[in-house]
Formats: C-alpha cells, sequence, structure tokens
C-alpha cells in the first residue's frame, strides 16, 4: 500500500457521517488530546503552523496536520518538530482501511489521510493537535475533532460549488467549527460573513476574540527571505526561524 493523497480534493464527498462511524471503531483517537481547529479562505496553513510552533515553545507535546502538501505527502502530519515517517503512516493507514471495512465504510482520500493522523497523534501522546481545515468547515473530516479553540483567518469567496454561491452560504460552513462553549478567532472579515459568523457563535456560546478589537498586532524589523526562509522580527532578538 502506498500513501496517495496528492490532491486535498481528490473524491470529494462531504460529510462526518463516515469518518465518525471509523473513529467510533479506533475508539475515538481524536478526543484523547486538546485540540484547535484553523478554518478560513487564506492563511490557514501558516496560522496553524505557528499556533503549533507557539505551543511547542511552550513546553507542550504538539502535533500539527495541514493540507495540501508542497513536496511530499508527510509534511501533512508532524509531532513536535519532527513530521512521521511514512513507513508509519501507511501501517496506520492500512489499520484505518480496516476499520472502514468493519464499518462497511469506504472512506474519501482525504477522510482517510484525517484519520490516520489522529491515530498517530494519540500513539503519540501529544497534549495538542492544531489542525489545518480542508475545505469549509461544518462538513470537513477534521470538524470530528472537539477544538477547544477555533480559528477563522477571514472569509472569500472560494469551492462554491460546495460550500454556496455567497459569502454568508460559506460563512455558515466555515463557521461550522465553532463548538459549544468554545473559544473563537477571528481575522479581518468581510461585514456579511462577520454577521454571520457572530450569530453561529452567540448561539453556541462562544466567547469571541476580534483580530481589531479583543487583540490587535504590531509586527517591526520583519525580513523574509526565499522559499527556504528566516523570519526576523525585533520581537526575537536571535531571530525566529
Amino acid at each position: 500500500m502506498k500513501l496517495c493523497f496528492d490532491r486535498v480534493d481528490s473524491g470529494i464527498d462531504l460529510g462526518l457521517g463516515r469518518i465518525q462511524r471509523v473513529m467510533r471503531q479506533a475508539e475515538n483517537p481524536q478526543n484523547r488530546f486538546y485540540s484547535v481547529l484553523v478554518g478560513g479562505t487564506n492563511g490557514k496553513g501558516s496560522t496553524a503552523t505557528i499556533l503549533a510552533d507557539l505551543l511547542l515553545l511552550a513546553g507542550k507535546k504538539v502535533g500539527l496536520y495541514r493540507s495540501p502538501h508542497v513536496m511530499d505527502v508527510v509534511e501533512r502530519v508532524r509531532v513536535g518538530w519532527d513530521y512521521i515517517s511514512q513507513n508509519r503512516l501507511v501501517a496506520l493507514s492500512s489499520a484505518i482501511e480496516r476499520l472502514a471495512d468493519l464499518s462497511d465504510v469506504e472512506l474519501t482520500p482525504f477522510e482517510q489521510f484525517t484519520a490516520t493522523a489522529f491515530l498517530a497523534f494519540a500513539g503519540e501522546k501529544v497534549d495538542w493537535v492544531v489542525a489545518e481545515v480542508g475545505m469549509g468547515g461544518r462538513l470537513d473530516a477534521t470538524n470530528v475533532l472537539d477544538a477547544s479553540l477555533s480559528v477563522i483567518t477571514g472569509i472569500a469567496s472560494d469551492h462554491g460549488q460546495w460550500l454556496g454561491g455567497t459569502i454568508g452560504e460559506i460563512a455558515y460552513e466555515k463557521g461550522g467549527i465553532i463548538k459549544e462553549g468554545s473559544h473563537l478567532v477571528l481575522g479581518r472579515m468581510d461585514p456579511q460573513a462577520l454577521e454571520v459568523i457572530l450569530s453561529l457563535a452567540a448561539d453556541r456560546k462562544a466567547a469571541v476574540h476580534r483580530y481589531g478589537k479583543e487583540f490587535s498586532s504590531i509586527v517591526t524589523g520583519i525580513s523574509l527571505h526565499g522559499v527556504e526562509f528566516s523570519y526576523l522580527s525585533d520581537s526575537c532578538p536571535n531571530g525566529c526561524h
């Protein structure tokens, strides 16, 4: 068996029923750690990576799940600062495939890889997982996580054939990652999208933290270099790499 998840949109069939059944067969590994879900239209991957790095610097054992990858599929699953090996991912993916057969379920490639990642994180006994949402949010496979914190970086028109034709409809789908009684961090957002998101947050009694209102940022002294780059800031005297 090999890992063949070269396209994040391969075999799209949005819905949580299939992965929930397989996760139950696996004794719900996604519930064995705290989690953060990062959704939105742009900036999800970089935001997820920064959050995972901050948790690592705070002394936590952290799993990071991203998609799609750039060069190699193993880039999608990281524990600490290291990627999980392809051999390990293949073994865990085979286990998920067997559990899917027992559940009489055929997972999409993205669902299978998401389930594989969560099984890997549970096996590594991580404290936290930061997961980048694949598409939308409400029906995305990552939404099986009961996230303590949800982040929505911003909302624009994307994947209209799957998420809806208006900003409001897209915001509703992306806002599906907001959990009851959780915390929600929001980036800059279209007013129509913000109205939908704030309504969802109120319904779920989530504490909202908006960029430019509840928090803000000051960035100075930035220097970026190439594809493999160093991020240098006055807030990091020795450089943040």
